[in-house]
């Protein structure tokens, strides 16, 4: 088990097992035979997304712009 996808999709391709990933991350693997699906089975699964950013004392009006904005966007509906 790894907790990056792309430690996971290095131990596929070097032949240690199966890695469970997004069709975006290994699409071009896919396509030149580096890797195959093991299965016809798909699975579409609504992503978590976490919005995070460094601790700061000090007001940064761009970032703060762009932290509302993405809040806003994304935050809960």
């Amino acid at each position: 088990m790894f907790n990056q996808t792309t430690l996971a999709l290095d131990a596929a391709l070097a032949g240690q097992g199966v890695a469970l990933a997004c069709r975006a991350f290994v699409a071009a693997d896919l396509k030149a035979g580096r890797l195959v699906q093991v299965t016809n089975t798909t699975a579409l699964i609504e992503p978590d997304y976490f919005l995070v950013r460094k601790r700061s004392s000090s007001p940064r009006k761009a970032a703060d712009a762009a932290w509302d904005w993405c809040a806003k966007r994304l935050g809960p509906a």
